[in-house]
């Protein structure tokens, strides 16, 4: 029985064999089919996507309507992995329905038996019955064993004569063939062809990260942060089979907005690398909307939205940001704390400087809105004509720990106009609006200087002849050949007062000008005489400062002091300052000078000297000097001084006419206040309360 049983194993094996080519041509045509399908999909959805044709397609369709258009890049993920999934379930399910399931139900021994027995009818059932009950859990009870064994013979010797492997049906190999072979061969071809490309949809429908090779490539370099409010450029590096009259397009998405579309336009060629490469740049006009973008040129695109966000750039901070001080020459004196006077003067708070004084130092704080990693400070000069100059940087000699604000110090100069500051953060932003201030330098004047009003009043307010109304003792003195001349003036300057000079000459009478040597008549004025030709110089003495405490205050109006006297002498008294800890002493001077004009000489057109006479006039100016050194710091010989507007000229009379106008000035005095008088009693008595 053997031979048979061993026959039918064969068959069913084999029935098996051809069962699973079958099944499996047909699964294997189905699958590779939907492989094909999804890699078209997977290609047509990275080739097209994003294109106008593209987007009026999910425009139209309610259920993408929403899908942002910057996502449509590429195939999306989600997308590929639903039809890894479906291809997945797909093999799965046809893996049962043409694999498992025929294999499971391939016919037993018997089934195939009962057909050998109708392909050969000369069994007349012996062969199952024989296979039946040759079986060890077959019941033959009852039944001869010579009968089975007599039919178990027959049965042997009619298979003997058959092969049973000729009834097994070898079509559907075929039919397997025929059904895969056209799958295989296509996708053969296309592997021949495109074995990159198909290695690569293949790849990516396993979902690996590998991108879809395409004959323009294109790497987002734009920069991707920018100054608030700045022009912004899109710029690709693009390879591949471009050419530079291609245009391509940018969408763009602002946060919040609509979609929008710029131009990609050829910029220029790189020499700097092997392969052919170029640039293509969008230029966008200002913004501070942070957006994303996308850029297609011929078949390339970019595989994922470029990012553009925006931040300030570094600028002043909103309140207080600029202070400005000055720090006055350390020729003006120190505090009482020994540190330098400092001036803040109107609009410091805005950062500007007003009446700078030469050789001062300017301090600037300036507070920024963000952390800077440069902050420089230039100052600006005028140059000729109407043309600016600047000056060498300056670098902050303080720096906040966040970087948020700096110090800057700097010293004037007598052409100095103003300053800007520069800024760069750590993006290598600058500030965009100029930070320029300006600064306007102090005239270089003179100091001013002029001459108070002859008076005979006690500077000592409880002396009799120190009260009423001060112009009732004013009076232009008359001077006698040996009398003398009541100088009061007072002197003022920013840069303070160092000395102050009597400049005087004498006009003979009768003398005319034109009778003079030609280097005599130029000179006309004091300033004009350096070298002292025409106008002879009388220096002012200082009076001692332990000399002023003990008389009390000082009294500009009349250039001495409290307990100086009527006839006291205080030649040149510079003042202190009121408040010591924040203004600088000596930018104020006074005094009283009696000028004595009995031994003068004076000049004749022959340059022989003569002594005073009836008649000559005598001419008197101030000369006042500031403290502004030279620039090796000492005394400046060439400094100019500042004069009295006017002369003081004074004609010599006689002792009689002197007294004579001596005691008509004394009657008219007495008779004013005798008038004084009669008016307060009368006044007095009207106020009076009757009885």
């Amino acid at each position: 029985m053997n031979p048979i049983l061993n026959q039918l194993d064969r068959w069913r094996l084999l029935e098996r064999v051809v069962r699973l080519a079958w099944g499996g041509a047909r699964w294997l045509a189905i699958v590779l089919c939907v492989l094909g399908v999804a890699c078209a999909l997977d290609w047509a959805i990275d080739r097209y996507s994003g294109s106008q044709t593209w987007r009026d397609i999910l425009k139209s369709s309610w259920v993408f309507t929403g899908i942002d258009p910057l996502a449509a890049g590429e195939t999306p993920y989600w997308f590929r992995l639903l039809m890894t999934a479906g291809q997945l379930a797909l093999a799965g399910g046809l893996a049962y329905v043409l694999l498992i399931r025929p294999w499971v139900r391939t016919p037993d021994i018997d089934t195939l038996a009962s057909s050998a027995e109708q392909a050969y009818p000369e069994f007349d059932h012996r062969l199952v019955t024989a296979i039946q009950l040759n079986r060890t859990t077959a019941d033959t009870r009852g039944m001869s064993r010579v009968l089975i064994g007599e039919v178990t013979r027959e049965a042997e010797d009619i298979g003997s004569h058959h092969n049973f492997l000729k009834l097994i049906d070898y079509r559907r190999l075929g039919w397997a063939a025929a059904v895969l072979a056209p799958v295989l061969a296509g996708w053969m071809i296309f592997g021949a062809t495109r074995p990159a490309l198909a290695s690569i949809l293949v790849q990516r429908q396993a979902l690996l990260d590998v991108e879809i090779p395409r004959n323009i490539h294109l790497v987002n370099i734009t920069q991707e942060v920018w100054p608030t409010g700045s022009e912004v450029t899109i710029r690709y590096q693009v390879s591949g089979q471009f050419s530079e009259d291609m245009v391509g397009v940018v969408r763009l998405v602002p946060d919040g907005q609509p979609e929008e579309f710029y131009e990609l336009v050829f910029e220029n060629r790189s020499t700097s690398s092997e392969e052919e490469l170029a640039y293509f740049v969008v230029k966008l006009p200002p913004s501070s909307l942070d957006f994303s973008f996308q850029a297609r040129l011929g078949g390339g695109r970019t595989r994922s939205p470029g990012r553009v966000t925006f931040e300030p750039p570094p600028q002043l901070s909103e309140d207080n940001a600029l202070m400005a001080v000055q720090v006055l020459p350390a020729f003006l004196g120190t505090r009482p704390d020994g540190l330098p006077y400092t001036r803040r003067n109107e609009g410091w708070t805005r950062g500007e400087v007003i009446d700078a004084l030469p050789g001062s130092q300017i301090i600037i704080d300036a507070k920024f809105n963000k952390p800077v990693k440069v902050a420089r400070l230039v100052p600006i000069e005028r140059g000729d004509g109407l043309s600016e100059q600047e000056l060498l940087p300056v670098q902050p000699f303080e720096t906040a720990a966040d970087r948020t604000a700096a110090s800057f110090g700097f010293p004037t100069t007598t052409s100095m106009i103003g300053y800007r500051i520069e800024l760069e953060d750590d993006r290598g932003f600058v500030n965009p609006l100029p930070i320029r201030r300006n600064i306007r330098m102090h005239d270089d004047r003179p100091p001013n200087v002029e001459f108070k009003a002859e008076s005979n009043r006690d500077p000592d307010p409880a002396s009799p002849y120190g009260q009423g109304n001060p112009r009732d003792y004013e009076w232009d003195a008359p001077v006698a050949p040996n009398g003398r001349i009541q100088v009061i003036y007072n002197a003022n300057s920013e840069l303070g007062i160092r000395e102050v000079n009597l400049r005087y000459r004498v006009l003979p009478r009768g003398v005319a000008l034109d009778s003079y040597p030609e280097a005599y008549k130029r000179i006309q004025h004091p300033r004009e005489d350096k070298d002292l030709l025409v106008y002879s110089r009388l220096p002012l003495k200082r009076f001692p400062a332990t000399e002023a405490m003990k008389l009390g205050k000082f009294v500009p109006e009349l250039g001495r002091f409290e307990k100086s006297g009527v006839f006291g002498e205080v030649e040149f008294f510079p003042l202190a300052s009121i408040d010591p800890n924040s203004e600088p002493s000596e930018l104020e001077a006074g005094g009283c000078k009696n000028f004595e004009v009995g031994g003068l000489l004076k000049r004749l057109p022959d340059g022989t000297l003569a002594k005073l006479e009836i008649g000559d006039t005598v001419e008197l100016y101030l000369e006042a000097f500031d403290k502004l050194p030279g620039p090796d710091g000492k005394i400046d010989p060439d400094r100019p001084a500042g004069y009295t507007r006017m002369a003081k000229q004074k004609t010599v009379v006689t002792e009689d006419d002197a007294r004579i106008a001596i005691r008509l000035r004394d009657e008219a005095r007495q008779k004013l206040q005798d008038k004084l008088r009669e008016i307060a009693t009368d006044q007095a008595e009207v106020f009076k309360p009757k009885n």
